[in-house]
Formats: C-alpha cells, sequence, structure tokens
C-alpha cells in the first residue's frame, strides 16, 4: 500500500519546475474538449515521486500501452491515480495484471459527470437519471 506525507511532497515541490502551458488555455482545453486531449498536467507528480518512486513505477505501468488508456495521472498531491479511458485488455484481466505487480489499496471504476454550462450544477447523465 503507498502513502504519501503532503509536507514531504511539498517540500520536495521545484517551484521553477511547474508546467509552462498557460492555466487558462488548460482550462479552454477541458472546456472545449472534456478529457478528449492530451493537456493532462499534475505539477505536483514529480515531487511525489520523488519522495515515493514506486507511485512512478506503478503510473509508468499503468500509462504503459499495453493498456491503452487514454490518460493515466495523479490526483493531487497523491497517492491516488487514476486512468482516463478502458483498458485494452478488459477490466478483469486489467485488474488482475495490476494486483500480480503491485500491492494497491483497490481498483474502482468511476464515471465522469459534466456540467451542462458553466450556470448548472452538476446531473446524472440522463440515460441514469430517473
Amino acid at each position: 500500500k503507498y502513502g504519501l506525507s503532503t509536507p514531504k511532497v511539498f517540500g520536495a515541490f521545484d517551484l521553477s519546475a511547474v508546467s509552462p502551458v498557460d492555466p487558462e488555455e488548460l482550462l479552454k482545453s477541458f472546456q472545449q474538449q472534456g478529457v478528449q486531449h492530451s493537456a493532462w498536467i499534475n505539477d505536483l507528480e514529480p515531487p511525489a515521486f520523488t519522495v515515493c518512486p514506486e507511485l512512478g513505477e506503478l503510473k509508468a505501468f499503468l500509462a504503459s500501452e499495453e493498456h491503452g488508456f487514454q490518460a493515466v495521472l495523479m490526483s493531487g498531491s497523491g497517492s491516488t491515480i487514476y486512468c482516463i479511458g478502458e483498458p485494452q485488455e478488459g477490466t478483469e484481466a486489467f485488474k488482475a495484471a495490476v494486483r500480480e505487480k503491485y500491492d494497491i489499496e483497490g481498483i474502482w471504476r468511476t464515471n465522469l459527470v459534466r456540467r451542462a454550462s458553466v450556470d448548472e450544477w452538476y446531473a446524472a447523465p440522463e440515460e441514469q437519471a430517473e
């Protein structure tokens, strides 16, 4: 099981190494393309992976071509890592491959929920709403 100390991650953070991508442009990518883009950034990944190299290895494993995810990213200062898309080998084979190599807390499937506009709050997708 992996865990990170937030103070240790921020202690390893190098402000001069943050992404040069303009946050407004990054926001536009998400607004205009949803998750169908390659502009995924988390400036806390490098220091987190310095503090816990095993998490960097896990991310690299999940991001490998054999799984076929669109994107793999760590959430915040860690230690949750999430994958966007479907594993190309199928869910059960993917879970087995991960568990064979890593002692992780769990693997959960989720769905992204988007607002129809910035003036609305989140709602369940139409096919799930009752």
